[in-house]
Formats: structure tokens, C-alpha cells, sequence
């Protein structure tokens, strides 16, 4: 096993790249409009990885179409953190975000989260190498060791959860805060003794021989990725919205009930964005999601339980000293994903 020295470490900068949405009030940008037809013009933003899919699956299974809605742009962004970036210039009307971006944004600039798209605990996982720690009894192989996690991430929050349930305190390892793909390449050369991935890294560890030493599952918490509408097009036009929510869970909802209706356009988006996955790694990572549907969705939203979600995540921010405190969570909008439903029940 080796150990990183401070200068090779790269921070991966959640709060750094959320530093303009924390100073800045949400300032307008070019606004999506209406063709002389009436259908709405929409902008969207995601990321190129399966919880990113939904968006860009919706365009390109021509489900904005069918509910009257033309897309303009799409852009597909590395992480969470340049879409807030570009919605706070007003670039954007519908996105893909991870919750802690969401927050952020929701509480600065009155971004609406007016989806959950799923819960991902299971899919949030620590790695050890074979025989190198006792699964059974981990903690003293693992104390003043160090641990490679995406830090001030949702990773780091299973991370600490896992520590917790494991009978240890986070000061317990030294945390050394990585990029994903720089934890999978470090932690394969003999890098620290612990290893947070996710999403298609997964099957990248499994197929090295790594041991799983916990998820967040295991650990008892629950993360969700969002989906979120911009409050300008919130405003102006509330019943696109609904219909670009509607269009978005569409697309989920094969995620949950038809993964095999929705490969072609799976592989082509990851073949567009230079992600090189098979059927069945696919197949693998959508098995460690909790998809929801739009009516799921809606209910997580109106009777509060995505609040308290949040609101957890949003606790371990406060103590990472991201966020001064949990938000009120105002800015859930169930309004738009009670619309959404409605629309789809006049189909």
C-alpha cells in the first residue's frame, strides 16, 4: 500500500465550483421562448453518466415532442457544479443536478427542485483490497490509514456514514479528497487503503478483484439526484414546465420498468460523450439505482419526506462548513410536479 503525498492530491472543489452561486443572486439570460406554433422552447442541461441519461433520453426518444415542447440546446456538462454555473446565468430552463448543487442553488437562488429522480445510496460504495482488511471486524486495519474519497460530495457523506456504522469516527482515517477517475487510478497503483466510487467505476473495481466494504445502503443513509427547473421559466411558463418534468420521467420511468426499451438510446448517448460501456455494465449500475416514477416522485415531494432526505444531506454540508445551515426548503416545488402529473392524466 502507498500513501499520497500533499502534492499529488487534487481537490475535487464542490464548494469551490458552487463559490458564484453562494455570492450571487440568479441573473437572467437569454429566456426560452414560444414558436409561432405555441410550442414552448425549452433549453437543458445534464451530465454524461446513467443518472444524466433521463434528460438527454427524453430529447432523444422525442418525448419533449410529443408534449409540445421544442429544445433549443442540451448541453452535457462533466459535473453538477457548471450547470449550477450556467443556470445562475440563465442558460438553462430544465437540468439534471445532484442534491448537494441543488441545495445550494435552491437556497441562493431560488432554484426549484421539482423532481426525485433516485435514491442512490447502493450505488455510493468504499473498496478495500483482498485480504488486505478483516470484512469482519475492519476498524483496526483500517484506523490512521487513508481513505480516497471524492471529497464534499455525497460520496463523502456515505463515506463518514460507513465510518460511523463501522464503529469508527471520520478523524479515525486520513481522508485524501480525489477526483473519481483519479481514485480508481490510484487506488489500482496501491494508493491508500480505502477507495469511495461510483456509477460506472464500480464495475471498473469489481472487475480488478476489489472487495466492497461498505455502501450507503449498508450504512443506513439515502442520497437523490434532482431534477430542477430554473426559476425564470418557473415563473413564466409554468405549464412547460410541467410538461418538461412529465417528458423527463418518461424517460426515467424505462430506467425503472423497461431497461431493455431504453439501451439503444443508453448506448448511443454514452458512445456521444466518449464513455465506454457495455449492455451489461450498464445493466449492472441501473440495478443499484431506486428509479422513481413521476407519481413516486411527486409524493416524496408533497408529504416532506424528500425534505428530510435533503435536509440530512444538507446537514453533513453544515458540518463540512459548505452550508451556514439547513435551508427551509422552500424552494421543493411540488406545485410543478403535481402539474406534471396532472398533465399526464389528461393524455
Amino acid at each position: 500500500m502507498n500513501t499520497i503525498s500533499a502534492g499529488r492530491r487534487a481537490r475535487f472543489v464542490l464548494a469551490g465550483a458552487l463559490a458564484v452561486p453562494l455570492a450571487a443572486t440568479a441573473c437572467g439570460g437569454e429566456d426560452a421562448g414560444t414558436t409561432s406554433d405555441g410550442t414552448a422552447e425549452i433549453r437543458l442541461a445534464t451530465v454524461p453518466n446513467l443518472v444524466g441519461w433521463s434528460v438527454w433520453g427524453a430529447q432523444d426518444l422525442g418525448f419533449f415532442e410529443e408534449n409540445d415542447l421544442e429544445v433549443t440546446s442540451l448541453e452535457v456538462f462533466d459535473s453538477g457544479p457548471p450547470i449550477v454555473e450556467t443556470g445562475l446565468a440563465g442558460e438553462w430552463d430544465v437540468a439534471f443536478l445532484g442534491s448537494p448543487p441543488a441545495i445550494v442553488a435552491g437556497e441562493k437562488w431560488d432554484l426549484k427542485i421539482a423532481g426525485v429522480q433516485n435514491e442512490e445510496a447502493g450505488n455510493i460504495i468504499l473498496y478495500v483490497r483482498e485480504g488486505e482488511v478483516d470484512l469482519d471486524d475492519p476498524a483496526p486495519d483500517l484506523t490512521g490509514k487513508q481513505a480516497l474519497v471524492v471529497g464534499s460530495s455525497l460520496g463523502e457523506q456515505v463515506y463518514q456514514a460507513c465510518l460511523e456504522s463501522l464503529g469508527m469516527q471520520p478523524d479515525d482515517m486520513e481522508l485524501v479528497p480525489l477526483e473519481p477517475p483519479q481514485i480508481a487510478n490510484s487506488f489500482t497503483a496501491g494508493d491508500g487503503t480505502v477507495a469511495q466510487v461510483w456509477s460506472e467505476l464500480v464495475e471498473r473495481m469489481d472487475a480488478e478483484g476489489f472487495e466492497r466494504l461498505c455502501t450507503g445502503t449498508d450504512a443506513g443513509t439515502e442520497v437523490y439526484t434532482v431534477f430542477v427547473v430554473h426559476p425564470d421559466f418557473a415563473a413564466e411558463q409554468p405549464e412547460a414546465a410541467a410538461r418538461a418534468i412529465e417528458a423527463i420521467f418518461d424517460a426515467n420511468e424505462l430506467l425503472k420498468n423497461d431497461l431493455d426499451g431504453a439501451m439503444e438510446s443508453l448506448l448511443a448517448f454514452y458512445a456521444e460523450n466518449g464513455v465506454d460501456l457495455t449492455e451489461e455494465d450498464i445493466r449492472a449500475e441501473s440495478e443499484r439505482h431506486d428509479w422513481y416514477s413521476l407519481e413516486e416522485s411527486t409524493e416524496l415531494l408533497s408529504s416532506g419526506h424528500a425534505a428530510d432526505v435533503l435536509g440530512a444531506t444538507a446537514e453533513f454540508f453544515v458540518t463540512k462548513g459548505q452550508y451556514d445551515e439547513v435551508p427551509e426548503f422552500d424552494f421543493l416545488a411540488p406545485d410543478i410536479a403535481e402539474a406534471a402529473v396532472d398533465y399526464r392524466g389528461e393524455g
